[in-house]
């Protein structure tokens, strides 16, 4: 441009070059130079008219300077316009109408919406309303001045229709057309045609299909529906053409046309080939296709799928035995594929399938067979082990190659080995031919070496891939093999040696054959020289054996020294261990050996041993110990003593330690040295008369041997001349003193020593667990009075005797001491047999052998267990307080450390030495710590270098194996990166999102699992970069020329976002955009002037301090017609796309409802449940979609949603069903076991997985359990020994054949045909010990004593012992305590100790509430088969069982025996408590013992007063059989001590107590004012109530005393109220009174009259009521003894006690008031007697009618009725039994009299004659008794048995009597006849019993006492036997008779009630009835 001058002002185009491309700035801007100018209107608003729903733009461009701004006004009508509507049809026919003045009332448009102003100044409406109608007027105005423009809006229409104008509100027109539509083949095609018109315009739809016209009615798939949709149901290919849709109206006309195309999926290829290229390099097939039919939607891609066929062919099979090989082949490439991922020495088929956007097609048919070639196996077998068998042999293990690799039939294996570090060397090879062989044992290899092993499989191409190498040690060892033969008598066996024996029978031999493989080392040390040193040690020089030889690792040497030849001695006499030199290995060693015997010849042996054993001897080197001085004489006694001389005797010594070169003899008189005399004797003399003694003297004898060393210890002996020796007495007087634990001081008092020196004191004692008598200890001091006795155990109690020896010999035991108890001592010892297994990485189990009871040497407590790492100072402590527990497991330990573990027993005074240490490592576990000095920095945008360290060792936890590297941000999950390698410790963090803060954390692993995670974690940025694509572009509103974009934030902002540009430009012509850059915030643009229903492409990109970045499009079509789209079609799925855990399926869109798809939304439902999101949204652009994470083996169905810019389509159609395919378990077993039962075998157990997790595949199910050797370098599980267990329920297995001494690791697999599931944790075991499977055997028990229980029984069988039990069953036990031969096993000298258990089941004793009854455990050593169970409860039944355990655990019990403790004596009974406690009675009760000890047989109750008086103290024992004995007539007012004792086998302790009869402590007060009054039926007693005491009353005792007196004192005056039938006598206990009476007073004073005695009887309870307090009481005749005198008194009593009786003075008056009184004051007893009426008039006095049953007329009409009855009864059994009776009788009578002879015949008769005339007296009754009647009737009782001598009733009874001679009695007295046991012969009573001269008032008183006169029962038989009784107790029975003529046989005796009738059978015979008047 040139020099700007004012010219220049003007409209200038400006275009700026951007990033290489033309930007259009502005197209038009001003230049307005250096001048103002008026604004001029280029181009105002015109007049326009336009259809509702169009865009109208208002022009208003003006120019000025500066640029004007713009304004816009509004004004609602024209007057013209609106008058002359159909003018503006054209705007330039308006005349007159000035449309560019300034309108009025105008108003400014509102910019919102739908209006909007453009830069030039126009004005957009878009899509125009009918509202819209108006004038529009535009001003234009800057600093120069304004211009203004007016234009008027017309939305009107007017159309000619039916030949007149008519005015439209709507053009008609499409609204929306047809798209071009692509429908899936038999789906259901829609077109849509929409109109839009106004409602009173007509329109016309046709459709034409390539241009003819559609007729609806030639196809029913074809309509046309009311909107103008077209519909063709089951499109097909025919239906394929172009649809043209046409609206004819008066309102406008209109065409649209589209594409219908139907989609069917694609045909199967064809011509498909397989043909196998020829290389050597690899296995290829190529394959080849031609395709099919597309399905009008171009191919995608091709699937090519494979199958192998069998030796039989190609068989049809619909499963999908196929497999996929490639499944993304281009349909754009060529036509074949070559595959190489292909199996040798297989046969294989191919087929090819396309996929369109339908889906996938048919397969084609199967191609030709292909066969490759065998090969050699491509892979190692797998899992290949080993372990060392022996000394020269290696066991391993192996499984076949993987069966992809195999590449042909295996036909067997390979094993190469050589020692390990000779690379050199070459291999040596083993050859397996078997190919089911899986194990191979290499031999002949050399001892103790490392060697390299690798194993491969072969086939008929040859050997395969060797596996990787394996490194394995032989054991320790020779290598030389013995076999020798043991026959049945016996050899030594030997000692190092491992047996595998054979029994072999030849004929009548049967020997043992063992192969012995010498595990020792095979060379003994070499010159060995021996020295003696003293008399008990030798010095031993040695120099080692070669290395090569040792055959392991040198652990020590033994010196041995053997008493004879070694080759022939059992055992070594002395064994000494050294171990070998640190300093030089191979340098010369020496040793002394101490301990030996003097003098005495040795062969000393040097060998050396390892691990495995001891190896062989060195030649013995005999030396002899030096001499020394021999020991005592071995006894010293005397013989032919006299006054003068003695006889010397002793024996030679038991050690001579040298050459014997004589005796010494020393005597002396005792007590005077100087006397000493000494003789040397030779060595053969052993005797000596020693003479010249003097007489009666005491003289002490020395005797002593000498060897060429000098004197021995002489022994010593005092005898006194002249008195022959005897034997000793016993001390006296035993006392103990300084009681310790271990000893005690015994003092005693000698007795007579026998006439010699006491030469020996034997102390015995006794025990309370030993009742026999045990010698304790000897010793010598002959004079001594006090003796230190030692050996005793703690806490044990003793009894000691004594017994004194001298030359005679013992005398008798002493009298023992007291019993006396040591005091606590700490224990014996430690625990032995300390043993340490690691549980898991935190915890060791420990266990021991417990104490037994006399080892704990006081109360025991329990152990405490130290441990502690190894390395580290700390020690910790856990103490476990039950000392029967012989196990204890520690936790909370640090993982993969060794521990050092010890174990003191503890009691209630110390804690025992330590048990030696014991070393374990827990087990390996994850680290537990993060590597150390974690580093980061970020490198770029995308990545960040790692650094770090090492985990601290104490927190590794095991080998580590690598490390992971976590990374992530907060908006996203971690994920980590592997490092596989222990070395590395630095890596690179890779394709990381730009410019966003990463959490990093590293952790370590072991082959157990990851660690913990490193601490705190690194942060740190990646670079920023160039953003991503802005997010969620759309369009909220488009019209027809108008589109606003609104877009988000990147998803990937890689830094700050500085702006943001918008591109767009039409689809159809890319070549220009137009662009807009936006500052940040916004994220919105407008954009206008577009052209209608077009596509525009958007671009928008993000920019930071980097540059833009990426782009996001989205495309647009403009129209005012937008709507939700259509849904999508059915999502078809085939089946080459379903896996067993994703879905890949494919769908047709629907229409787009003119808005462009933003994405789609998937839904799936699980087994036809509830519609679950896909989170993901699915580009808009793909057709088809893979679901992921899906259930294996599970049935699902989709279903798809589209989603426009308006909002989602409904959901298409569901799928069909679709299974997914079976996979492997996807669970893991739980809580895996693994319990050793062998010590080579282990027993796995898990929880089964539930059949949900098999995923479809159970049938094949199974368990696969592996595992391995746990060691410093573990083998991956993958490659490790596995066994299949087949079946899915299946939860153990026994595994086998397992390496002894190993900790294996043990994992568990599921598996089904589709692989293997999660593996277990693995769980580690050790292998080489087990528990006992076997229990003790004939386990029997038997009760010693009440607290001791004997039990014996025999150890399990050896083979069911499971362990090297080398102490307890495997070593001879005729071998003595020195035997040294030595096992590989440590564990192996833990014994098999058995357990004891013992339950009370049954007890005599009560158990406390809190008391549990719990389990005791008692532990035994192995040694023993028998043992005592002590302090047990007495009489208490126990069950027993018995176990054996050994370090591994506890075996099984034995089957439990019961047992029963004997009786003891009982405990004292238990709650003795005084119950009912009144004046003279009480009960008292108790429980019984806590302890009954026994069989409770009753109780023994003794009492007495506890003061002695004369009149009535007595002692009283009662034995009971209850718990309670109520006590009788016990002194009032008196105290008494009882005592209760238990009885079982004797009487136990008693339990005492004291009680005093009379009120208690909290009793009632005596009640007040008793008055007593008589009437006609009772006795009233009334009184008042004294205070009640702690206690309400509760009720009173009524009591009542026979015959009351008055006892007073003299000189008293007493008022005394006296009643009318009150009888008042007063009376001294010892002299008569004198009374004098004055009014209402009475006196009495000086004895001169007598009187009545005192009446001693005890006072009566009549009634105890309980129904709370009362003021009166009446007491009914019928309770009393008619006519008789009775005294009364009131006791109350509440819950404490009874109170004090009424007194008596009370009775008959308010108060006692004396009124004069002497110097004596005394006490006065005032008694009132009530005599109660008669009995006649108890009976008839006071009842003035009889009841109906004592009248005349009923009792005659019952006793008629009763006779009828009888007799009736008596006739039918006559009748029924009168012709047996006689027959029999007759017979017997015919028998009878054929035996007698003449004699008895006639006695006979004269017995007969005799009774004929005993019976013919009458009213007599017997000889010795007269029949007389009473005044009342009564017969004449007579005595119940027949006198001595009286005759007996044999003959026939006596003629009846007329019924007037026969008496009878009232019905009371004839109830009385009645006996309830008569006795037929005798009908009379005692003389004694019943006299007929009693008096009247005594007969009332007794039938008083024996019947109620008013109950009806009581006057007939009809009585029960509880009132008969009652009526025995009160009186004898009496027995009345009835007569009859009748004979005896011929007569019955029928009781009645009680009552006794004699009834006679006879013809004729009639006999009276007691009870009635009359006879029948």
């Amino acid at each position: 441009m040139n020099p700007i001058s004012t010219d220049g002002s003007g409209i200038n185009c400006c275009y700026s070059l951007f990033h290489n491309s033309l930007r259009v700035l502005s197209p038009f801007s001003p230049l307005n130079v250096a001048q103002t100018s008026t604004p001029v209107m280029e181009t105002p608003p015109q007049n326009i008219t336009i259809l509702d729903g169009k865009d109208a733009t208002l022009a208003c461009r003006a120019v000025g300077a500066p640029t004007p701004n713009i304004t816009w006004t509004y004004q609602s009508e024209f007057d013209r316009g609106l008058r002359f509507p159909a003018l503006l049809l054209n705007p330039e026919t308006l005349e007159g109408v000035d449309v560019r003045g300034e309108p009025q009332d105008g108003r400014p448009v509102d910019m919102s919406g739908r209006v909007q102003v453009l830069e030039q100044g126009d004005l957009l409406i878009a899509a125009v309303k009918e509202t819209d109608a108006g004038g529009y007027t535009c001003v234009r105005a800057n600093e120069a001045g304004l211009v203004t423009a007016s234009g008027y809006l017309s939305v009107l229409g007017v159309v000619l229709t039916e030949g007149r104008f008519v005015s439209i509100a709507v053009r008609t027109q499409i609204i929306q057309p047809p798209v071009d539509t692509r429908v899936l083949l038999g789906q259901t095609a829609t077109l849509q045609c929409k109109v839009s018109s106004d409602p009173t315009v007509p329109f016309k739809v046709i459709w034409r299909r390539n241009e003819e016209e559609i007729d609806t009615r030639s196809s029913k798939r074809i309509s046309i529906q009311d909107d103008g949709t077209l519909e063709i149901t089951a499109v097909r290919a025919s239906d394929v053409a172009d649809y043209t849709c046409s609206v004819f109206s008066p309102g406008g006309n209109e065409t649209r046309s589209a594409r219908l195309s139907v989609i069917e999926l694609p045909y199967a290829p064809v011509n498909v080939k397989a043909v196998r290229l020829d290389t050597r390099s690899q296995r290829a097939v190529n394959v080849s296709w031609t395709p099919g039919f597309d399905g009008n939607s171009p191919v995608l891609k091709f699937i090519v799928q494979k199958r192998e066929v069998g030796d039989l062919g190609p068989i049809a099979d619909p499963l999908p035995t196929w497999v996929t090989a490639l499944s993304n082949v281009s349909a754009d490439g060529p036509r074949w594929v070559l595959l190489t991922a292909l199996k040798a020495a297989a046969t294989y088929q191919f087929r090819v399938s396309a996929v369109n956007s339908v889906g996938e097609g048919s397969a084609s048919k199967p191609s030709n067979t292909v066969a490759l070639p065998q090969e050699p196996p491509s892979g190692p077998p797998l899992g290949f082990v080993g372990s060392a068998r022996s000394q020269s042999e290696i066991i391993t293990q192996w499984q076949p190659p993987q069966e992809e690799l195999r590449n042909g039939q295996i036909l067997g294996y390979v094993i190469r080995y050589r020692l390990y570090g000779y690379d050199t060397s070459p291999w040596t090879y083993q050859n397996i031919t078997n190919e089911a062989q899986r194990t191979y044992l290499i031999k002949d290899l050399i001892t103790w070496k490392d060697y390299i092993l690798q194993i491969a499989a072969f086939n008929n191409m040859g050997a395969g891939v060797y596996g990787d190498s394996v490194k394995i040690k032989t054991k320790e060892g020779g290598e030389v093999a013995h076999l020798i033969s043991r026959m049945s008598e016996g050899v030594n066996s030997r000692c190092g040696l491992e047996e595998i024996g054979v029994r072999i029978t030849v004929g009548s031999t049967e020997g043992v054959f063992f192969l012995l493989a010498n595990a020792v080392p095979e060379a003994p040390p070499s010159l060995v020289r021996v020295q003696a040193i003293n008399s008990t040690a030798v010095e031993v020089w040695w120099e080692p054996p070669n290395p090569q030889k040792i055959n392991g690792i040198n652990q020590g040497y033994k010196l041995q020294a053997w008493i004879g030849d070694p080759s022939t001695s059992e055992h070594d006499e002395v064994s000494l261990t050294v171990p070998p030199s640190l300093m030089d290995p191979l340098a010369e060693q020496s040793a002394v050996v101490g301990g030996l015997d003097k003098f005495t010849e040795y062969n000393v042996t040097v060998l050396c041993f390892t691990d495995p054993g001891d190896g062989r001897r060195s030649p013995p080197v005999t030396i002899r110990t030096d001499e020394d001085v021999p020991a005592e004489v071995g006894s010293l006694h005397f013989d032919d003593v006299s006054d003068r001389a003695v006889k010397v005797l002793w024996t030679p010594p038991k050690q001579v330690n040298g050459v014997l070169r004589g005796y010494q003899l020393r005597y002396s008189v005792k007590d005077r040295p100087e006397t000493l005399l000494t003789r040397n004797l030779t060595e053969d003399t052993l005797s000596v008369m020693v003479e010249h003694l003097q007489a009666t003297t005491h003289y002490r004898f020395e005797v002593s041997a000498w060897t060429n060393v000098g004197l021995g210890p002489p022994r010593v002996a005092t005898i006194q001349s002249g008195i022959e020796p005897v034997l000793p007495e016993p001390p006296t007087k035993l006392a103990v003193s300084n009681i310790e634990a271990f000893s005690v001081v015994l003092q005693f008092t000698p007795g007579f020593d026998g006439n010699s020196s006491i030469t020996r004191w034997t102390v015995e004692a006794q025990t309370v667990r030993n009742a026999t008598w045990f010698t304790l200890s000897e010793l010598s001091d002959p004079d001594a009075t006090t003796l230190t006795v030692t050996g005793l155990v703690p806490f044990t109690q003793y009894k000691l005797r004594l017994t004194a020896s001298n030359v005679v010999g013992p005398s008798e035991p002493s009298e023992p001491t007291k019993e006396f108890q040591t005091i606590q001592a700490p224990p014996a010892h430690p625990p032995r047999n300390v043993t340490v297994r690691a549980m898991s990485a935190t915890e060791l189990r420990v266990r021991w052998i417990p104490l037994q009871q006399v080892e704990w040497f006081g109360n025991p407590r329990g152990y405490n267990v130290s441990y502690r790492e190894v390395g580290k100072p700390r020690l910790h402590s856990v103490y476990i307080e039950d000392h029967t527990a012989n196990s204890h497991v520690l936790d909370k330990m640090e993982e993969f450390a060794p521990y050092e573990i010890i174990v003191q027993a503890f009691n209630d005074v110390g804690t025992s030495l330590s048990s030696p240490v014991a070393v374990e490592r827990t087990r390996e576990s994850v680290p537990s710590f993060g590597p150390m000095n974690v580093e980061a920095n970020a490198t770029s945008s995308t990545t960040i270098v790692v650094r770090w360290g090492d985990v601290p060792k104490e927190h590794q936890n095991g080998l580590i194996e690598g490390f992971k590297v976590y990374y992530g941000s907060h908006a996203r999950s971690f994920q980590y990166k592997n490092i596989p390698s222990n070395t590395t410790f630095t890596t690179t963090l890779t394709e990381l999102r730009k410019f966003v803060q990463y959490h990093i954390q590293v952790l370590a692993y072991t082959r157990l699992g990851d660690g913990a995670l490193s601490t705190p974690p690194v942060r740190v940025q990646t670079f920023e970069d160039a953003p991503g694509a802005p997010s969620n572009v759309s369009f909220p509103d488009v019209s027809l020329s108008m589109a606003r974009i609104i877009w988000d934030v990147p998803e990937e902002p890689n830094g700050e976002i500085l702006a943001y540009r918008v591109s767009y430009h039409l689809q159809s012509a890319s070549g220009l955009n137009y662009t807009r850059e936006f500052p940040p915030s916004d994220r919105t643009y407008r954009v206008t002037e577009l052209e209608a229903e077009q596509y525009y492409m958007f671009s928008v990109t993000a920019q930071t301090r980097l540059g833009w970045g990426k782009t996001a499009h989205a495309l647009v079509y403009t129209t005012n017609n937008r709507e939700r789209p259509q849904q999508p079609s059915v999502p078809q799925i085939s089946r080459s796309q379903v896996q067993a855990e994703q879905i890949t399926f494919s769908w047709t869109p629907g229409r787009d409802g003119f808005a462009p798809l933003r994405y789609y939304t998937v839904q799936y439902s699980e087994n036809s449940g509830p519609w679950q999101t896909v989170p993901e949204r699915v580009d808009p652009q793909v057709t088809s979609y893979t679901v992921a994470d899906l259930k294996p083996f599970t049935s699902y169905m989709f279903r798809i949603q589209a989603t426009n810019d308006i909002g989602p389509s409904g959901w298409s159609p569901e799928s069909s069903s679709v299974q997914t395919l079976p996979a492997a378990p996807s669970k893991g077993v739980s809580s895996v076991k693994v319990v050793p039962i062998t010590t080579t075998s282990v027993k796995v157990q898990w929880e089964p997985v539930e059949k949900a997790h098999w995923n479809g595949d159970h049938q094949t199910g199974g368990y696969q359990i592996v595992f391995q050797p746990v060691s410093d370098y573990p083998t991956a599980l993958q490659a490790t020994p596995k066994k299949l267990v087949p079946g899915i329920t299946v939860d153990q297995v026994v595994l086998s054949d397992l390496t002894r001494d190993k900790n294996y690791e043990m994992v568990v697999v599921p598996y089904n045909s589709q692989g293997s599931g999660p593996p277990s944790p693995p769980v580690t075991v050790y292998v080489g010990e087990a528990v006992p499977t076997g229990e003790p055997r004939e386990v029997t028990g038997e009760a010693v004593s009440p607290t001791e229980v004997r039990l014996r029984w025999t150890p399990p069988e050896a083979n069911q012992q499971n362990g090297d039990l080398l102490g307890y069953k495997n070593r001879d036990y005729r071998r003595s305590k020195h035997a040294t031969c030595r096992h590989n096993d440590l564990h192996s000298f833990f014994p098999l100790s058995p357990q004891i258990f013992y339950l009370m089941t049954e007890t005599s004793q009560d158990i406390d509430g809190g008391r549990r009854v719990e389990e005791e455990l008692e532990v035994v050593p192995a040694s023993y088969s028998s043992h005592s169970l002590v302090f047990l409860d007495k009489f208490t039944e126990y069950r027993v069982e018995i176990l054996a355990f050994n370090p591994a655990g506890d075996g099984p019990r034995s089957a439990p025996i019961t047992i029963r403790t004997l009786q003891g004596l009982p405990g004292p009974p238990r709650n003795l408590t005084f119950l009912d406690i009144t004046m003279s009675s009480l009960k008292v009760s108790w429980k019984p013992p806590k302890n009954r000890n026994g069989e409770i047989i009753g109780y023994v109750v003794t009492y007495e007063t506890a003061k002695q008086n004369e009149s009535f103290s007595k002692q009283v024992k009662q034995k009971v059989s209850g718990t309670s004995l109520l006590i009788q007539s016990l002194e009032e007012e008196i105290t008494y001590t009882f005592w209760v004792r238990a009885q079982t086998i004797d009487l136990g302790p008693p339990v005492s107590g004291n009680v005093t009869t009379g009120p208690q402590e909290g009793s009632p007060m005596r009640p007040k004012e008793l008055v007593i009054t008589k009437s006609v039926s009772s006795v009233d007693l009334h009184w008042v109530n004294g205070p009640s005491g702690k206690g309400p009353i509760l009720g009173y005792y009524i009591q009542s005393q026979k015959k009351g007196e008055l006892t007073v004192s003299t000189g008293c005056w007493v008022r005394f109220p006296v009643t009318d039938g009150v009888k008042l006598s007063l009376l001294t206990k010892h002299t008569p009174t004198l009374i004098e009476y004055r009014q209402n007073y009475h006196r009495y004073g000086t004895p001169t009259l007598s009187a009545s005695r005192f009446d001693e009887k005890k006072w009566q309870t009549i009634i105890r009521s309980s129904n709370g307090p009362l003021q009166e009481f009446t007491i009914s005749y019928q309770n009393l003894l008619p006519s008789t005198s009775y005294t009364f008194r009131v006791i109350t009593y509440n819950k404490y006690g009874i109170s004090y009786p009424s007194a008596s003075n009370e009775a008959l008056a308010n108060a006692p008031v004396v009124l004069s009184s002497t110097a004596e004051d005394k006490e006065i007893e005032v008694r009132i007697s009530v005599l109660t009426p008669s009995k006649l008039y108890l009976e008839y006095g006071y009842l003035q009618q009889k009841p109906f049953y004592r009248q005349t007329w009923f009792m005659v009409t019952l006793a008629a009725a009763s006779i009828v009855v009888i007799i009736m009864i008596i006739a039918i059994l006559c009748v029924k039994s009168k012709s047996y009776k006689y027959k029999q009788e007759a017979q017997k009578t015919l028998e009878e009299s054929m035996a007698m002879d003449v004699d008895e015949r006639q006695d006979l008769r004269m017995e007969l004659y005799r009774s004929h005339r005993a019976g013919s007296g009458g009213a007599t009754m017997s000889a010795g008794g007269c029949g007389t009647l009473g005044k009342r009737g009564t017969l004449c009782r007579k005595s119940l048995h027949q006198p001595p001598g009286g005759p007996t009733m044999l003959g026939k009874s006596p003629p009846r009597p007329s019924p007037a001679s026969v008496a009878y009695h009232s019905d009371e007295e004839s109830l009385k006849g009645y006996d309830e046991n008569p006795d037929d012969s005798s009908v009379t009573e005692k003389h004694s019993e019943i006299s007929s001269t009693d008096s009247q008032a005594s007969e009332s008183e007794n039938d008083s006492e024996r019947s109620d006169p008013h109950s009806f029962v009581n006057h007939y038989a009809n009585i029960n036997d509880s009132l008969r009784q009652s009526w025995e107790k009160q009186k004898p029975v009496r027995n009345y008779s009835s007569y009859t003529d009748s004979e005896p046989e011929g007569s019955a005796v029928m009781s009645l009630n009680g009552g006794q009738i004699i009834m006679n059978n006879m013809a004729r015979s009639r006999a009276p009835l007691p009870g009635f008047s009359s006879f029948v």
